[in-house]
């Protein structure tokens, strides 16, 4: 597809008001060339890539990766308790409507394994606990300082790796992170840096709160300086909405440019358990389908 088309990826993409290749907005510098001005761009991305980003060139992750029927797709939120396992449960159900062989993983999980418990039974896998959550961590802390608190060190190397291990053959494949998009998780790597080397699409998950649009838009504009640009953001209800529940969504999308942006309503207090499942999936249904269209 011509990266000046609209709709790049399959969330779509974002860019200036004349194009889609840049991401110019009213004040701000340029990150990215853009065709409908003559001015020198900056370098494209500024941010400094980890020593071990080189691996999948030399190695066969990415191989592995493209037999995959889609480019995998990282959950990733605005914080931590924000919905990320609630969405990567309902949506890895959407997905398992057409097909049975949907991977989910969570590599990074701190404090208990709750969470990884829903996602294999959302993908009714028969994979151990350890083999969808390798690196798990007892105390409730960022995977990296947990990590040293145990005297181990987990490189970006060893992660992708377990990812390759798990993800062999075909299928959709569905990776939730741990915390935030910069959430340390390893020496020197964090979650950007996984989806880099992924070359993976990103939803973005944000409760529909007071405080949402900047949050968005800060994971937004730091996805854009890596260059990752096939980014869909979702809204979760809350139990008490507040009166910005009702313009959050508009407003993200007039300032983020071609993100898409979704609501979900507020499922309850354990949507995903095994007998809920089910019923809150019946409630998102349409919008399940708007974000991640059944093939």
């Amino acid at each position: 597809m011509d990266k000046h088309a609209p709709g790049g990826g399959r969330f779509g993409s974002r860019g200036c008001p004349r194009c889609c290749c840049c991401q110019w907005r009213p004040g701000r510098e340029f990150r990215n060339s853009c065709p409908s001005d003559n001015r020198q761009s900056l370098p494209n991305n500024d941010r400094p890539r980890h020593p071990d980003a080189q691996f999948t060139h030399n190695a066969t992750v990415a191989d592995a990766l493209a037999v995959t029927l889609h480019r995998p797709i990282v959950v990733t939120g605005t914080d931590t308790g924000v919905g990320k396992t609630v969405f990567t449960a309902l949506l890895t159900h959407h997905l398992r409507q057409q097909a049975d062989n949907v991977k989910v993983m969570k590599p990074f999980c701190s404090g208990e394994r709750s969470d990884v418990e829903i996602l294999k039974c959302a993908a009714a896998s028969h994979a151990g606990l350890s083999d969808i959550n390798p690196f798990f961590f007892e105390k409730p802390l960022a995977p990296l300082v947990a990590a040293r608190n145990i005297s181990t060190k987990i490189t970006l190397k060893d992660c992708l790796e377990r990812i390759l291990e798990f993800v062999q053959g075909e299928g959709e494949t569905l990776i939730e992170g741990a915390g935030g998009l910069l959430s340390p998780l390893g020496e020197s790597f964090d979650l950007l840096d996984l989806v880099r080397e992924l070359k993976s699409q990103v939803i973005l998950v944000a409760p529909n709160r007071v405080g949402v649009i900047n949050q968005v838009l800060l994971n937004i504009r730091e996805l854009a300086r890596a260059e990752v640009n096939d980014v869909c953001v979702i809204l979760m209800g809350v139990k008490d909405p507040d009166v910005s529940a009702a313009s959050n969504a508009v407003v993200i999308r007039e300032l983020s440019g071609k993100s898409k942006v979704f609501e979900l309503p507020w499922l309850g207090e354990e949507p995903v358990a095994r007998p809920s499942l089910k019923k809150s999936y019946g409630r998102c249904e349409k919008v399940l389908a708007a974000i991640v269209p059944h093939p």
